[in-house]
């Protein structure tokens, strides 16, 4: 790394620590709130966060598969957030399981496809946020913990609400309208859909979407009843489902 480089990034630092009047990595007078509460500060439009306010919870998406760019989810018991990062390889630090506990004092929240999402200040009018630099943001976290299961709640495909957001869900005894298509094309994120498998006419629809640079962007979609794991989100007056990891369309033996 260059001189300069490393240099900017440690300024990116020392700015945070001195606009919410502590020192990064210090221990000192915090408050521990709900990733719920986080989330509930968001105004319409870009709020930095000048509070000691730290979130704790379980991390439920990386990039792993590709899946998430720049994005890590961290779920709690009252809900799920993204956190936007200037890293393309998280996924070597952080696994899905793993406790973090973040310092949020200096990020701000933000808006993107109609969810609330947590990185650093804006850069332009394009984006409500832009990615935290990786120097500041593991300033900011503590490892906590690892291998924790995230709890992944069953849900009907019409039952998805805003408390759902950038939460690991389950939908079981459902079918792709698309079977034996890929669940994406490459380079193309494309929208496929869930119905019921067990009602003959089914009155609910639920997008699935899947990045054209994953991994397994080429997986065949499986034909008949099977079981979706996979993070809900809402963008275009749409609720989606985010299928982050190729073993999370549960069909077959799987599914039974």
């Amino acid at each position: 790394m260059r001189i300069s480089t490393m240099i900017g990034r440690l300024a990116l630092v020392a700015f945070a620590v001195v606009a919410c009047g502590g020192s990064a990595g210090e221990s000192g007078e915090v408050e521990r709130i709900s990733i719920r509460e986080l989330k509930s500060l968001y105004r319409g439009y870009p709020v930095r966060i000048t509070e000691q306010f730290v979130v704790e919870g379980v991390v439920v998406g990386t990039d792993r598969y590709g899946e998430l760019y720049h994005q890590l989810i961290l779920q709690d018991h009252t809900g799920g957030v993204v956190f936007s990062i200037n890293d393309a390889r998280l996924y070597e630090t952080y696994s899905v399981g793993d406790s973090l506990r973040v310092g949020c004092c200096g990020l701000t929240l933000g808006r993107y496809g109609h969810s609330v999402r947590v990185g650093d200040a804006p850069q332009g009018d394009d984006y409500q946020t832009s990615p935290i630099d990786w120097t500041l943001w593991y300033s900011l976290v503590e490892h906590c913990g690892v291998g924790r299961e995230p709890r992944v709640e069953r849900v009907d495909i019409g039952a998805i609400g805003p408390e759902h957001i950038s939460t690991l869900v389950r939908l079981d005894d459902v079918r792709f309208v698309e079977a034996g298509e890929s669940v994406a094309d490459k380079g193309v994120a494309v929208s496929r859909h869930l119905v019921s498998a067990i009602e003959e006419e089914p009155t609910d629809t639920l997008v699935v979407r899947a990045s054209g640079r994953s991994d397994f962007y080429d997986m065949l979609l499986p034909a008949g009843p099977c079981s979706v794991v996979g993070i809900a989100g809402y963008f275009h007056d749409d609720y989606q489902l985010l299928v982050a990891s190729p073993d999370r369309v549960l069909a077959g033996e799987e599914y039974h």
